[in-house]
Formats: structure tokens, C-alpha cells, sequence
């Protein structure tokens, strides 16, 4: 028995406690073993007994007005196989979550605005986000309390004083809890609007210089991401107005991400961020979609800034992304583990310096650039006149290894693969081949009134999201502008209509639907985060069908009007975040489509 059902006194036990116990002893945990998700699979046999958000016992839970704890992450995600490991596997821990709350566990991947909701959350309350993430939410779909990594007896204490105030008053228990940052995110839904191109466009390279990194390139002076739809913004603004300055800091920006321990210097692939402002210290898992946005990018780049390497590191890239991530069946897995076999981060990547020595003998040191140590074990590049024939002989130690993978086709990132591929087509006939197969998939997947979030077996498991329509509709848009083949183009304009149908309301979209949380996200500019916004990708695309010649459907008409002719209040205060709108909204001008 739990520590707060002790301190409960005799006479209220039968009033406020038993319609707890009653409903969680009812609420048996849906059966997580045969979920599409590797995430929630991998939780089948924890002591909490989760239950996934489609899961009949979430509408029980909520008529029983029992309280959620909702927690997601991702199975590639190396802290959130840590919070399994040291938190919640905690047998104490599990006997308060389990007694008092509803628990459901999210794949970020899958669950998407359920993930999104309670990450802007997690901005407000914590003052950041990312995974694993976990927050107690009302039954009528309000997070109240939020953490990232926390140990076990610190979330048990937590959750034990929430469910004591929310036995004896849960309005009152509302109250109690508050955001600490109420002024954290970038919402373009608040403030006023403009509607003045020009001025939005110097907001946007202001605001990008305010936050720019001069010394090591990118964005930010503290962890390094990719930052790829704001690089690839820049790039189209180059193309459209050349600006020296604006070169120089892409190249340099390139150059430091390329140099640094973000692209992986062994197999090419890339890792998600770098714990570091210069770019060392890679966090060691791989997703599809980086690989798909920085390749793209790098192509791009390539041929703007006239860098012939950039185009043969997204070789290299791609060459990880087909050795790596494929699935069969022309389709693409989500992600690479950061964690090994061992469970430690990186074990993978890292090669311990006794198989060095027996590999590449005594003179292993002037074979190899040491990037990362930890302990005996190393992350290195191969450098010097037999590179080639090291990586070879690294690459070889390595395979020795399992690296684990999350199996789902996201159809949304199977999209940005296929426009990388395209991207790349034209440098090599093995990328022309796999982006044939693919967009052949993506058409099959898409072929269905109602396509799904993933492809394959799993289809019917999640109905597709706005970002799943786009992205898919964006990756056959520009594998047709490499084949021409007239059944894609087709499919983009009918995918462009079904988003506008499912996803576009009065003055705004809305993502997806949730499973848990209240309120209305709809928006007429959605950020980008560090994929490319689906509001914005979208008018890209419907500019490209425009700028093409094809017309437009009645619905994408519609709101491609809206969107050239009207922005979202807040816009301007956090133009940096809405990149590809930006460039959107600056190459439909250009072209004279709006």
C-alpha cells in the first residue's frame, strides 16, 4: 500500500479513495505487446501499466474522473530508455502511479498532437522541452504538472501530494499549479498583424542574425541542431537576391556542422543535435527525417554556393540512409538507437581502443582523428592517404555490432526521404532508382480516401495527419519534377485538397486530432520546427502546382488566397520561426503567383 493511501484517515477512505481504487483495479492496461509502436512495445512489461491513448480505458478513466499521467518519448531516444531504466521500473513509484492515475504512454512519432500539446506544456511549466516527458493531466484534458528526466522518489513524492489534492478538491488542486514561463514559445497566433511582405522579410533575416552564431555557424550558442528549414530559407533568399554576407555565413555555417561531429565521420549519417556550441559531442541517435532535410539541404547548397563537397557529403548521407534505414519494400525506418546493446549511449558509434589497435595495428593513431572520448572508448575520423581503406576497416568493426532500430514507416518522413532522393538523382543512379520505388509506395499509401499515418502492415493503425498529407504530397512534387511522371502531380493536387478537407478550418489548420488534451491549435501559420511547417510546406507546394501552370483545386485555391493575402496576428515577433513560410511567401512574389 501505497505511503498516501496510509495517511488517509479511516472516515474519508470509503468517500474519496474508493472511487480511485475501484476505477484504476477497472482500468486494465491495454495490451501494449502487439502495438505498431516499438516504443510503447518496449513498456509492455513495466510495472506501470500504461495504456496507449486509443485505448478504450482513456474514455473510462476520463468518465471515473480519474487523473492521467502521461508520459512520451521515443525508442531511438537514449534518455528515455534511461527514465525507464532508473525511474520507472521503480516498484514504489509504479504502486502510486498505478493506485491513483490513469497512466498512458505517447510515441512522440505517432501520437503527435498529443506529443505537441505537452511539449509547449513542458516549455511553460519546466522552461524546456524534449523526451522523455512526463505530465500530470486532468481528466477533462488540462496538463497540470510537468518533468523531463526525474528520479523516482522525487516523481512519487510529486504525485502523491498532487493526488492528496485532488481527492480532497480538484479545483482547488487546478489552481495550485501554475506555469513557471508563461511567456516561453513563439506562437504567431497573438500579437498584431501585418501584412507587408517587405517588412516581414526584414524581420525574419534580423531576427535570424540576432540569433545567428558567428564563431561556429548555426543557430544558437548552446546545443547544435541542423536548423534546416531556417538554412534552407536563407539559401532560397540567396538564389533570389544574392547577398555576400548571406554566403558567407551559410558556408560558414556548413562548413562548421560538416567538420564538427554532427554527420557521422565513419558511415555519413547524421545525429540529431550536438550537445556542444561548436558542434562536438554528438547525441548519438539518427532520425529519418535529418537525414532526409540536411541531404536536401546540401544539395541545395552545392549548386547556390557553388560548393561541389557540400553535394558529396549528401552522398554520403544518402549512401548511410539506404544502407541503414532501409525497410524493404522501397520504404524507409524512422530512426537509429542511440544506444547499443548494452544499453550504453553511443556504444555503437564508439570503438574501444584495444579493437584499434588490433585493427588498424600499433600506428592506429595516425590513422584516426580522435572526435570523442569516453573512457576507452573513442569516436574517430579516418584521415590521411588510406582514409578511404580505414573507413573501410572502422566500418567493418562497427557492423560487428547491432544497431537497434524503430521499424514504423512514417509516411510523413518517408516524404522528406523521397525529396532527397530527388534531390540527389541526377549525381547518381542508385538515388533515382530508390526514389522510383519509393514515390511508388507513397502512391500506393496514398491512394485510399483515407490514408494512414504509417505505410505497410500498420496503415490502418492511425489515421495520416496534416504534416503526413504535406510532406507526402511535397516528396512526390519534387520526384515529379525529376521524372515528370504525370500520376504524381495528379496526387499531389488531390493530397493538397484532402488537407484542405481534413485539416483546414474557417481561418486556420489544425494538425491532428488529440486523444488526451483540450483547446483549439488551429492557426493559419504553424511554426516550423525542425522539420519544415506543414502550413507553410503546403503553400509552397500549392505555389509550385501555380507557378507550373496547374490549376488548382477548389479548396487549395481557396486557402492559397488566404494564406498569399493574409498572416497570422504574432507573425512578425516570431518571423525566424516560420521560415519556409517566409521563402514561400518571397518566391510567390517573385514569380508574380500572388
Amino acid at each position: 500500500m501505497s505511503r498516501r493511501m496510509n495517511r488517509a484517515g479511516p472516515l474519508v477512505l470509503p468517500l474519496l479513495l474508493f472511487p480511485l481504487l475501484w476505477g484504476a483495479a477497472a482500468l486494465a492496461a491495454s495490451d501494449l505487446s502487439s502495438h505498431p509502436s516499438p516504443y510503447l512495445r518496449s513498456h509492455a512489461n513495466d510495472p506501470v501499466k500504461w495504456r496507449s491513448p486509443e485505448s478504450a480505458s482513456v474514455e473510462e478513466a476520463r468518465a471515473r474522473n480519474l487523473p492521467f499521467l502521461v508520459s512520451s518519448g521515443y525508442q531511438s531516444c537514449y534518455w528515455c530508455y534511461r527514465f525507464k531504466q532508473d525511474t520507472l521500473m521503480d516498484a514504489d513509484l509504479a504502486e502510486v502511479i498505478n493506485g491513483s492515475f490513469a497512466p498512458v504512454l505517447l510515441d512522440r512519432e505517432m501520437h503527435t498532437q498529443d506529443d505537441r500539446v505537452l511539449q509547449a506544456f513542458m516549455r511553460d511549466f519546466v522552461g524546456i522541452g524534449g523526451w522523455p516527458a512526463t505530465a500530470v493531466v486532468t481528466p477533462d484534458g488540462v496538463p497540470v504538472m510537468a518533468w523531463t528526466f526525474v528520479t523516482a522518489p522525487e516523481l512519487a513524492s510529486a504525485l502523491e501530494t498532487f493526488s492528496r489534492a485532488w481527492e480532497e478538491n480538484p479545483a482547488a488542486a487546478r489552481r495550485l499549479l501554475v506555469p513557471r514561463h508563461p511567456d516561453a514559445g513563439a506562437d504567431a497566433r497573438s500579437g498584431t498583424g501585418s501584412s507587408d511582405l517587405g517588412e516581414l522579410l526584414q524581420g525574419y533575416l534580423e531576427q535570424a542574425g540576432r540569433v545567428s552564431d558567428a564563431r561556429f555557424g548555426g543557430f544558437g550558442t548552446d546545443s547544435k541542431y541542423p536548423f534546416a528549414p531556417q538554412l534552407l530559407a536563407l539559401l532560397d533568399l540567396h538564389q533570389l537576391n544574392p547577398s555576400d554576407a548571406m554566403a558567407a555565413f551559410l558556408r560558414h555555417s556548413l562548413d562548421s556542422m560538416i567538420a564538427g561531429d554532427l554527420v557521422d565521420p565513419v558511415e555519413g549519417g547524421v545525429f540529431r543535435y550536438t550537445e556542444n556550441r561548436d558542434w562536438t559531442g554528438p547525441h548519438f541517435e539518427q532520425m529519418l527525417y535529418t537525414q532526409a532535410l540536411v541531404a536536401r539541404l546540401l544539395f541545395r547548397a552545392a549548386m547556390t554556393l557553388e560548393r561541389p563537397g557540400y553535394g558529396d557529403v549528401a552522398e554520403g548521407i544518402l549512401d548511410n540512409m539506404l544502407a541503414r534505414f532501409a525497410a524493404g519494400g522501397g520504404w524507409f525506418v524512422s530512426s537509429l538507437s542511440a544506444t547499443g546493446q548494452g544499453g550504453v549511449n553511443g556504444e555503437y558509434y564508439l570503438a574501444a581502443q584495444q579493437d584499434l589497435e588490433i585493427l588498424l595495428g600499433e600506428s592506429w593513431r595516425e590513422r584516426v582523428e580522435i572526435r570523442q572520448q569516453a573512457g576507452n572508448r573513442l569516436l574517430v575520423a579516418p584521415v590521411g592517404l588510406v582514409a578511404g581503406v580505414t573507413r573501410q576497416a572502422l566500418v567493418s568493426l562497427r557492423r560487428r555490432e547491432t544497431l537497434e532500430r524503430d521499424g514504423k514507416l512514417l509516411l510523413s518522413w518517408n516524404g522528406l526521404a523521397l525529396s532527397a532522393l530527388s534531390h540527389g538523382a541526377s549525381r547518381e543512379p542508385d538515388y533515382l532508382q530508390a526514389a522510383g520505388l519509393l514515390a511508388d509506395v507513397i502512391m500506393k499509401a496514398t491512394g485510399s480516401p483515407h490514408p494512414g499515418l504509417l505505410a505497410g502492415n500498420d496503415a490502418k493503425a492511425a489515421p495520416a495527419d496534416l504534416d503526413t498529407l504535406v510532406h507526402a504530397s511535397a516528396g512526390l512534387f519534387d520526384w515529379w519534377q525529376v521524372s515528370g511522371d504525370p500520376a504524381a502531380i495528379s496526387r499531389v493536387g488531390q493530397l493538397l485538397e484532402l488537407s484542405v478537407e481534413r485539416f483546414f478550418r474557417e481561418d486556420g489548420w489544425t494538425r491532428a486530432p488529440t486523444y488526451l488534451f483540450a483547446g483549439d491549435d488551429r492557426t493559419l501559420s504553424i511554426a516550423d520546427g525542425q522539420l519544415p511547417s506543414p502550413s507553410a510546406e503546403w503553400l509552397r507546394i500549392a505555389g509550385g502546382l501555380k507557378a507550373a501552370g496547374i490549376p488548382l483545386g477548389p479548396g487549395t485555391g481557396k486557402v492559397f488566397t488566404l494564406m498569399t493575402g493574409h498572416w497570422s496576428p504574432g507573425l512578425m515577433q516570431s518571423a525566424f520561426f516560420h521560415p519556409t513560410l517566409v521563402s514561400a511567401l518571397v518566391t510567390g512574389r517573385f514569380l508574380g503567383i500572388h
